[in-house]
């Protein structure tokens, strides 16, 4: 819960207009954070670095795209990057949109292996499972921590 009121914290900063404040914050941070929470922490530090004209933005943009090039943070940051003056809006090594069709039954294939088991089976265990409503529960009330916890106790 800490570094989540950290993260609030530097975001009052920052609704504030106290760019250098709420830099300084999530870049402090996202030194103790890796993939996906380092992605977001750089993002919002890269995003006040702009908003403060600081040059250190778009520095700070590749970073957070660097961290976590799949996640969602990850491809705003690159997004943005490639809107800034420093950034090359041709360049880009996501492919955002699938080239083919999907493969359904190469994806049913690979969540049979996954699963061990024929996945209609596996959904309906899945959603009869007391795990899967606690976690709805939990999902509802706002905490995802606690509720990703539960689905991940009910994949393994």
């Amino acid at each position: 819960w800490a570094a989540e009121a950290s993260f609030r914290h530097a975001l009052v900063a920052y609704k504030q207009r106290r760019y250098e404040d709420a830099t300084g914050q999530w870049t402090l941070l996202a030194r103790n954070a890796h993939g996906d929470e380092a992605a977001r922490l750089l993002f919002w530090a890269a995003k006040a670095a702009l908003a403060a004209h600081s040059p250190d933005g778009p520095t700070t943009l590749e970073r957070a795209a660097a961290a976590a090039p799949d996640s969602y943070y990850g491809l705003r940051a690159a997004l943005l990057a490639s809107d800034s003056p420093q950034g090359d809006p041709l360049k880009t090594d996501v492919a955002l949109l699938p080239d083919d069709a999907p493969d359904w039954s190469a994806a049913d294939a690979w969540l049979a292996d996954a699963l061990r088991m024929d996945p209609a089976v596996a959904v309906d265990r899945i959603l009869l499972d007391p795990r899967w409503a606690l976690g709805q529960e939990l999902l509802a009330l706002g905490m995802r921590r606690e509720a990703s916890a539960e689905f991940t106790a009910l994949l393994d």
